[in-house]
């Protein structure tokens, strides 16, 4: 995803986790310091039923609370059609700041001062998400690895593992595309860690085939589909 701040362009990586069972069976792979959490819940469902809304919430803020302690976490409310008061925005609010205390979370908070965005998914109007656009593209240039220079080889061979359109890679198929642009195994070794620890991707070091018999998921949900099988 793309975004703008300040005249800054953004590159966001975003990786849709959330798939109830599978989801959280998994979630702590995808969970690392050096990202940015966005987590979306139903407004209608919580003010029916908060008990059962807020259970895979609260799965997801322990899982970022215990692998990525400090990290900012952007709350999402949607279905803003079905809330029809401030009073019931504010019971919401009260409610996820108990959650977010329970849970040492980071939450982001927005200019309204609750800590949650409110949105309405099925109004027409072209900016209704515009403050959280806003807040995600400032939030992503906050994070500590956004100023981190890069080398353009490194770039160039995430966009080559990319252009393969594959759903994952083998460490050494990746070794053979990064030979291409002069990148050395050890050298493709620290890419793929920094672009684990931003999103990019997922790597997978494996403890027994040894060097260079790691997996990269370019693809999460080819993960969660694999995993789903078993």
């Amino acid at each position: 995803a793309q975004a703008a701040q300040n005249g800054q362009d953004v590159s966001i990586a975003v990786w849709d986790c959330f798939d109830h069972d599978l989801g959280r069976a998994v979630q702590r792979l995808f969970v690392t310091p050096n990202g940015a959490f966005l987590a979306v819940f139903d407004m209608a469902a919580w003010l029916t039923n908060q008990a059962e809304a807020e259970a895979p919430l609260k799965s997801w803020l322990d899982a970022i609370a215990e692998s990525a302690s400090g990290a900012p976490l952007i709350l999402v409310g949607t279905r803003g059609d079905a809330v029809d008061s401030d009073d019931d925005l504010n019971k919401i609010n009260a409610d996820l700041l108990r959650l977010v205390a329970e849970t040492h979370v980071l939450a982001v908070a927005g200019e309204s001062g609750r800590i949650f965005f409110p949105l309405d998914n099925t109004s027409n109007e072209q900016d209704r998400a515009g403050e959280l656009r806003k807040v995600v593209a400032k939030t992503a240039l906050e994070l500590p690895c956004a100023n981190r220079d890069v080398p353009l080889a490194w770039v160039r061979v995430l966009d080559l593992m990319r252009e393969t359109q594959q759903q994952f890679l083998t460490q050494d198929q990746a070794a053979a595309l990064a030979d291409k642009v002069g990148v050395q195994p050890k050298e493709l070794h620290d890419l793929l860690l920094l672009f684990n620890d931003t999103g990019a991707l997922l790597f997978h070091e494996s403890s027994t085939t040894g060097s260079g018999g790691g997996i990269i998921v370019l693809q999460p949900r080819w993960l969660f589909g694999c995993l789903s099988k078993f």
